[in-house]
């Protein structure tokens, strides 16, 4: 566990990670490129504390309906630059579980830990909210990637 007792950001945080890719790669290791990840919570497990993070893109969601799916939070570039960050997405439908470790945040050992911005309160509810949503209405669109 690398020593890490606490998180070392906060829940509802911006933070650059090593999100894991999924197939054909192994979704149970960090990722090969830096990634800004949305930090849902953490919880404790016997081998220490978990990380359990959602899924951003920059930009607006790609795909072919008119408008985002379930589980799909679009950022305007206002509401982004309120974050520091440009416009993108969370997909709530693409989670990770990680240790917060440096092979996961590649920043960890800076003093921002790798925040790039935190969401306030009400945007987080928001979140948890379409996250529960998601989870109870369609369970079978959440994919869960990192360790078990």
């Amino acid at each position: 566990m690398s020593g890490v007792k606490a998180a070392p950001f906060p829940k509802g945080s911006f933070v650059w990670t090593r999100f894991p890719f999924g197939p054909p790669d192994r979704p149970d290791v960090p990722g090969p490129v830096r990634h800004i990840a949305y930090v849902l919570g953490f919880r404790s497990v016997t081998s220490g504390l978990q990380v359990l993070l959602a899924y951003t893109s920059s930009g607006p969601w790609r795909g072919r309906a008119a408008s985002a799916p379930l589980g799909v939070l679009e950022f305007t570039d206002a509401e982004a630059k309120a974050l520091g960050q440009r416009a993108f997405h969370i997909d709530l439908r693409c989670l990770a579980r990680v240790p917060p470790t440096a092979a996961w945040f590649p920043d960890l050992a800076v003093s921002s830990s790798g925040v790039v911005g935190t969401a306030g309160m009400r945007l987080q509810d928001r979140i948890l909210r379409l996250a529960d949503e998601v989870a109870t209405r369609s369970p079978e669109l959440v994919e869960i990637r990192g360790v078990r």
